[in-house]
């Protein structure tokens, strides 16, 4: 479309990136995240 915009995120410290190759029921998920912002655990 005309009004079409970019789907990505200014400035996003998490990323995810998700792949279904194939006419299988397999999808695989990649969480991809900038290393100074990685979440720590309590």
């Amino acid at each position: 479309p005309k009004d079409w915009t970019s789907l990505q995120v200014k400035g996003a410290k998490r990323g995810l990136a998700i792949s279904h190759a194939g006419v299988g029921s397999h999808v695989t998920c990649t969480i991809l995240m900038d290393p100074d912002n990685l979440i720590k655990e309590d």
